[in-house]
């Protein structure tokens, strides 16, 4: 299975130079910015990104819509497959196409977002062991409400491959429309919500990463164990807390 990067090069591939073309062809887009911002995909989306283009900003690299009756959380990323593609086959791109057409109308540049690690119910139906746990064997996330997550090292399999491609391959159809597409991004976050967890109880156990390995590397490192909550974290000192994040980017990465 290709990791995110792949994905990428097939997109760029899949996309080719042709959008970009057109996009310089007007003469009206400006130059790829340094600093883009997300756009809340509503009613109100064109008038945004109008206000933002007002204030200076020539791009946006993310779309994000509200769902009070989706499971929580209610914000979730517009090209979120567990979204998108809720009955199989059937494509729903409402809220990324406002944000596009929304960018566009604004003359603005965009970086459209899919979510592949947040699978739909009928996947998850498919493929029960496709789900993130835990080192107890505990679905991941443990809030019943909220969405379960893909695991990565499923994706790596090449299980999903049948399933994800076709998603995929329609999301590279709507953005090849638009010639102010920069470029995409492809989610499939190792571990992504981590910082969620960090609450009033053990949350970094949820983790694999902190097995009893990793515990053991911990303590030989630095005599002490990491810090089991956020509150933990926050109490340390900013060279402890660097000192925690490169050891857990090293562990994750490890893992």
């Amino acid at each position: 299975m290709p990791t995110a990067e792949g994905f990428a090069d097939k997109a760029t591939t899949a996309l080719g130079e042709e959008p970009r073309q057109a996009a310089s062809a007007t003469g009206n887009l400006p130059p790829l910015p340094t600093v883009m911002h997300i756009l809340w995909s509503d009613v109100a989306s064109s008038q945004r990104a109008a206000e933002l283009k007002a204030m200076g900003f020539d791009g946006v690299f993310k779309c994000v819509a509200y769902r009070p009756n989706y499971p929580a959380p209610p914000i979730h990323a517009a090209g979120e497959w567990r979204l998108v593609e809720s009955v199989e086959g059937q494509y729903d791109w409402t809220d990324l196409r406002r944000c596009l057409d929304a960018a566009l109308q604004a003359n603005m540049w965009i970086i459209p977002e899919i979510v592949i690690n947040i699978p739909p119910d009928w996947f998850v139906d498919r493929y029960p062991d496709s789900i993130l746990r835990d080192n107890r064997g505990e679905i991941v996330p443990a809030n019943v409400d909220a969405p379960y997550l893909l695991s990565p090292w499923f994706v790596a399999s090449g299980d999903a491959d049948a399933d994800l491609i076709p998603f995929i391959s329609s999301f590279l159809a709507l953005v090849s429309d638009y010639p102010n597409v920069a470029g995409i991004m492809v989610g499939n976050f190792l571990l992504n919500n981590l910082p969620w967890r960090l609450g009033s109880g053990p949350d970094f156990t949820y983790w694999p990463v902190f097995d009893a390995y990793a515990l053991a590397d911990y303590q030989g490192q630095f005599g002490t164990q990491p810090p089991a909550t956020w509150a933990n974290y926050l109490a340390m000192s900013p060279s402890a807390q660097s000192a925690f994040r490169g050891w857990l980017i090293a562990a994750i990465s490890d893992n």
